[in-house]
């Protein structure tokens, strides 16, 4: 969506996408403040001159989304159709995705590449409703993170990951830790995830 004096997008790749109750949201070109719904207040993750982050309240309902921005600029005003769920992978300033070695914590990428039986960790957000509930901008515990509730289901180059886990990411707001097995046999090369 667009803004008088910004853009918003996901607070994992900054794609312009429909967000889902809980999704961290990215807004470019300016500072917030303070965010805001007619029905809840959003937390104000991080905020600098160039970009700012929010998170939905998990307790949004309905078809769409009417947000008001107070911004260094001034009040922002605008509305987003609101989705059921809005999956996306975190990625680094160069555009890779954050995936990690779940033994090493090391990020894979072409020179630190994953192995077949391997297990690893995507970051992610825009997963929706956790078990138990939890509160926009509150870091998950580290100790039992609320569980995803919704079935999560990641394929390597069409091949269902073992899935581990779907939860909050401990330490963190509106991200999401999804642990998954690769499968026995797995392509030599880039795999589409």
């Amino acid at each position: 969506a667009r803004v008088r004096s910004g853009r918003v997008g996901t607070g994992a790749d900054y794609r312009a996408r429909p967000p889902a109750p809980g999704v961290l949201l990215s807004v470019l070109v300016t500072r917030i403040l303070s965010a805001q719904t007619p029905d809840f207040s959003i937390p104000v993750l991080a905020a600098s001159d160039s970009a700012s982050k929010i998170q939905v309240p998990f307790e949004a309902r309905g078809n769409s989304l009417a947000l008001t921005l107070q911004a260094a600029t001034g009040p922002l005003s605008f509305g987003m159709a609101l989705a059921q769920v809005s999956p996306a992978i975190f990625v680094d300033p160069d555009c890779i995705p954050l995936i990690l070695d779940e033994d090493s914590g090391i990020l894979l990428d072409c020179s630190k590449p994953a192995h077949a039986k391997s297990r690893i960790q995507i970051l992610s957000t825009g997963l929706v409703r956790v078990n138990p509930d939890w509160r926009a901008g509150v870091p998950a515990p580290a100790n039992e993170p609320p569980r995803v509730v919704a079935p999560v289901r990641v394929l390597v180059n069409g091949s269902l990951l073992e899935m581990k886990q779907a939860s909050l990411a401990p330490g963190y707001p509106g991200y999401y830790w999804i642990v998954g097995g690769l499968p026995v046999f797995v392509n030599v090369g880039s795999a589409e995830l």
